[in-house]
């Protein structure tokens, strides 16, 4: 689904883990883009923005040709936390999950650190 949109760029906040939340303002919109918006709810995208100028049809297409890794809507860091968070369920909830998860993503770590030469 594409959304293109004039906007306001109002607002970032740094976040803890090293992410930005970002804030736009629109105009006033109609009924269908509202629900395009809706529909794009939690969902994966890429954003462009552009200050001031006009888009170009070149810009446009290579914004179609990003291609963002994603299996079944989410990233592969979130897949491995959600299947730690899983294991760690069916272990009992034993401890923490924030020290199972620094744990094990530790032995994965040095597992492949191993098999460097």
């Amino acid at each position: 689904m594409k959304v293109i949109l004039p906007v306001v760029f109002d607002n970032y906040r740094n976040r803890k883990d090293g992410s930005a939340g970002l804030s736009f303002s629109t105009q006033e919109l109609t009924t269908d883009q509202v629900l395009i918006l809706h529909g794009c709810m939690n969902s994966y995208g890429v954003l462009y923005y552009k200050s001031g100028e006009k888009l170009l049809k070149s810009e446009l297409d290579e914004l179609d040709g990003v291609e963002i890794d994603l299996n079944n809507g989410k990233t592969q860091s979130q897949r491995l936390r959600n299947t730690l968070y899983i294991l760690w369920e069916q272990a009992g909830k034993v401890g923490e999950f924030k020290e199972f998860y620094r744990v094990h993503t530790e032995k994965i770590i040095e597992h492949y650190k191993s098999k460097l030469k």
